[in-house]
């Protein structure tokens, strides 16, 4: 599983504009790439980043390698 994790400048429309993140997941690396390049030519995009799960409450990178070799 792979995490795309982006952060939108702030709108500048008021004062209190502040800068906003949100996150997407993927099963594979291709999926995540592609999002990833989507939000690169995004002109609000303050940062981006592609993200591998290492560890979680709910999700077993080990047990998903072993599903995908079956």
């Amino acid at each position: 599983m792979y995490i795309v994790v982006h952060t939108l400048k702030p709108d500048g429309r008021d004062e209190c504009s502040s800068y906003e993140s949100d996150w997407s997941s993927h099963e594979t690396l291709e999926e995540a790439q592609k999002e990833y390049q989507f939000l690169l030519d995004c002109p609000q995009i303050y940062t981006a980043s592609i993200c591998s799960v290492i560890e979680s409450t709910d999700y077993s990178p080990t047990q998903n390698l072993k599903i995908e070799n079956i």
